[in-house]
């Protein structure tokens, strides 16, 4: 299974080549006037009731875990139980936050995510990488497949940063995009908090 602690989204504002907007200190955007966090989903509420809707499919389970650990802050997290795949695409779990504005994806804004993802030492991911996401983004078009994601690789445990952008090549088997890059983050940490930091500028031009 994997517990998740928070998902933080601030957004600097819009951008353009010639508005460096923030710049990261420590790992962090910085507080300015043109920065605000936009959404939270920590399950401070002890629900779900910040995120869309959760999504359970075969041998699926979500709950709320409190004040025990794993807690990475506050008081609750959120467990997703993922169980033996019955086929490659029969099971999934997730939590889903499909607005554009609360999830700062919106056309020409520059955006920090935060996050926070504890895998412990009896879970293993399934063989088939491209379905063993701990956080995706997907676009407005009818794709099924990631624009960013962080995956697991079962064999050696190991955890990739895909990226996936330009314009849409072929809508089949997930889309294929005219510009994709993959990132190797290195072996999987296992019964610890992976917290995690991503900087995006949304737009459709790669330089």
């Amino acid at each position: 299974f994997l517990v998740a602690a928070t998902m933080t989204v601030a957004v600097i504002g819009a951008w353009t080549p010639t508005v460096r907007g923030d710049r990261a200190e420590k790992g962090e955007a910085r507080t300015s006037q043109a920065s605000r966090v936009v959404w939270k989903g920590d399950y401070e509420t002890g629900n779900f009731g910040q995120w869309e809707r959760v999504l359970r499919e075969t041998a699926a389970e979500a709950h709320i875990v409190a004040g025990r650990n794993p807690i990475a802050q506050g008081r609750y997290a959120a467990r997703f139980i993922l169980g033996p795949q019955i086929t490659q695409v029969s099971s999934r779990v997730e939590a889903h936050q499909p607005d554009e504005a609360a999830s700062g994806g919106l056309y020409g804004s520059e955006t920090w995510y935060r996050w926070a993802e504890y895998v412990p030492s009896g879970s293993r991911f399934a063989p088939h990488p491209s379905f063993n996401h701990l956080v995706q983004w997907h676009p407005e078009a009818e794709c099924s497949g990631a624009v960013l994601s962080v995956n697991g690789v079962a064999s050696p445990p190991r955890l990739l940063f895909r990226v996936r952008g330009g314009d849409i090549l072929d809508y089949d088997e997930g889309c294929e995009f005219r510009f994709e890059r993959t990132f190797d983050l290195g072996r999987l940490p296992r019964d610890r908090w992976l917290r995690f930091r991503l900087h995006v500028k949304w737009s459709a031009d790669p330089s």
